[in-house]
């Protein structure tokens, strides 16, 4: 969607309700597996490739910071580009109602980056809402998910204003009346007019969490200036898909959703695992509406459970994390080597590819892909634990296809302080342009938060 092609007379700023049909996408339930070699099955990422030619190193980026104070403690944790402007934010938990959540623009003047003058937020925040976990946005567009009291979820959809704020919000988005739905909004994604809401249990908490053994992904659409809903996904509950919808994209009249076997957002919490392999499903948009087109799984070779815990995709080549999670090691180091895989979409489906491996000169971290995002060939993955020798954990690597394999071409690293373990924890890649969250922190003086913006030569 381009900006400007609604008119903000048709703002609307009040508490809206937009719900969806319980009606679920058909899918024959079978496994499709793409062609695939063995002889480029499960290489690892666990250490860099020192055959690789060495990616340009870009370590002086331009340095937005927020215009006013903020309160989020990892304000800066999470952005997103909205058509040629940045959105950056982070989670916090309410204190009192009202206003509340910090959502800055970031705008391109006069040949520099500057933010607007103040903050667009949620107007009708209850206290106890822990909001801002997960968002999304596109030119005119953001959405942005509220958790009520642990117990209830919703997503806020907000519109393009022409205020000091940059935007307005529009509507709450919850699940369809009759469906319990306690995390909606636990996982979001939104390109060209479609919006795909997630509502798996990826929360950090101290008590129990609430898993059904397969979850929905809900999808709805905006046709002139108006929300709708269009159905949901959900895979066959056979062997308990619990992790279905923990990692979502959206391109083209494609939608991604991220199934892996196994997951615990907690460290020191033991692993829930279901009994289905772990796999992607990709959905395609036709004449009768959303339907399986493929279900991908690792390459031979592979026996990673948490095949699928992230994503990112163009519609023509898609991007899969890949790690094994070691069950009954509570509070221990759980995730071996990550696997990044590269499908590519041809005639007789998605295939494999090959891996993203990053050039000489790091040691990546555990921290690797948690961030990504792809657009115009170019993939940049964060990895906030990366180690180039620095003293100074974090890297942003950018990798593009040169004709044969995958290859880094740049290498992103800060120039001014950051907050420790968080520089690549977000990133946003529009153009040659790559965004890269500044997280608050209190502690080591990186107050209030910003982005970081490289231009890539």
């Amino acid at each position: 969607m381009q900006n400007g092609a609604l008119s903000t007379s048709l703002l609307v700023t009040t508490s809206v309700l937009i719900s969806i049909s319980s009606v679920c996408c058909a899918q024959d339930g079978n496994r499709v597996i793409p062609a695939q070699s063995q002889e480029a099955s499960s290489e690892k990422t666990a250490g860099s490739n020192p055959t690789a030619p060495a990616p340009v190193l870009l370590n002086a980026p331009i340095v937005v910071d927020g215009p006013l104070p903020t309160v989020a403690p990892t304000w800066g944790n999470i952005l997103a580009w909205a058509g040629n402007d940045i959105v950056v934010t982070g989670p916090e938990r309410i204190q009192r109602e009202g206003f509340a959540g910090q959502i800055m623009t970031v705008t391109q003047r006069d040949g520099g980056w500057s933010p607007l003058r103040e903050y667009a937020g949620i107007p009708d925040a209850l206290a106890g809402d822990l909001m801002l976990q997960h968002f999304a946005a596109e030119a005119n567009w953001l959405v942005a998910n509220t958790e009520h009291a642990n117990v209830t979820g919703d997503v806020v959809l907000f519109k393009r204003a022409e205020s000091k704020a940059g935007w307005e919000k529009f509507a709450r988005i919850t699940a369809p009346p009759g469906m319990s739905e306690p995390l909606f909004g636990s996982a979001l994604a939104m390109r060209g007019g479609v919006l795909a809401v997630g509502t798996t249990d990826l929360a950090i908490r101290t008590n129990g969490r609430t898993l059904v053994p397969a979850p929905r992904v809900h999808l709805f659409q905006v046709k002139d200036g108006q929300w709708t809903g269009a159905g949901f996904l959900q895979p066959p509950s056979d062997l308990r898909p619990m992790w279905f919808g923990c990692a979502l994209e959206v391109a083209g009249d494609r939608v991604f959703v991220g199934c892996p076997q196994a997951y615990t957002p907690n460290p020191s919490k033991p692993i829930d695992a279901g009994g289905r392999p772990s796999s992607v499903f990709v959905y395609a948009r036709g004449e009768k509406g959303w339907q399986l087109e493929q279900e991908i799984v690792p390459p031979p070779g592979c026996t990673d459970n948490a095949f699928g815990i992230n994503l990112v995709s163009d519609g023509e080549v898609l991007v899969v994390r890949s790690s094994n999670i070691q069950a009954g090691q509570i509070g221990a180091q759980r995730s071996g080597a990550t696997s990044l895989f590269v499908y590519r979409r041809g005639a007789q489906g998605w295939a494999y590819e090959g891996t993203l491996n990053p050039g000489p000169g790091t040691i990546p971290g555990a921290g690797i892909a948690f961030a990504m995002s792809m657009e115009n060939g170019l993939v940049a993955v964060g990895d906030t634990s990366a180690d180039l020798g620095t003293g100074v954990l974090g890297a942003v690597y950018v990798f593009a296809h040169d004709g044969s394999v995958w290859r880094e071409v740049y290498r992103l690293a800060p120039s001014v302080a950051g907050a420790p373990g968080r520089f690549g924890v977000s990133v946003a890649i529009h153009g040659r342009s790559v965004a890269v969250g500044r997280v608050r922190s209190e502690r080591d003086g990186i107050e209030p938060g910003g982005v970081y913006i490289y231009q890539l030569p």
